[in-house]
């Protein structure tokens, strides 16, 4: 949970930093996690919020660096029991900027959308310097294909 690390002593409350954090669209709510019987949240990938600078000022405004956010949003991770929704895939596959991050996942049926991202040559495997298999959108690819 998100007021479990950077807020844990300051507020006591985390439905108010997370209600906070929706209001100013570092969050995005959504039904993404399977058999979640709340509502759940998706952050914003590091691009979307350095793209707007009013979302960069509402980052700032938490005490949190851009350098921070990359850092802890690089190598977040789901817990091994919770999967993404049907919405979370969804939500995941439509837009470019999770493209660099769909190593991170490694749900089936994520990985089936991946598998049709690339066999219809939207985006390509590429093996990186560290050995991981990553994403990047494929040459002959017009980005406004993306939906966000």
């Amino acid at each position: 949970m998100i007021w479990s690390g950077k807020w844990n002593k300051k507020v006591a409350d985390g439905q108010a930093v997370l209600a906070s954090l929706e209001e100013c669209g570092l969050l995005v709510l959504g039904k993404f996690i399977m058999y979640s019987k709340n509502p759940s949240f998706a952050k914003l990938t590091p691009s979307a919020i350095e793209e707007d600078p009013e979302k960069m000022a509402n980052l700032q405004s938490f005490g949190i660096t851009m350098q921070e956010y990359k850092a802890a949003y690089e190598n977040m991770v789901l817990p091994v029991r919770t999967k993404l929704s049907p919405q979370g895939i969804e939500y995941l596959c439509k837009s470019k900027d999770f493209i660099q991050y769909y190593h991170l996942y490694t749900q089936q049926e994520f990985k089936k959308e991946i598998d049709a991202l690339v066999e219809n040559r939207i985006i390509k495997r590429v093996i990186s310097n560290d050995g991981i298999t990553r994403y990047v959108i494929s040459d002959n690819l017009d980005n406004s294909e993306f939906l966000f």
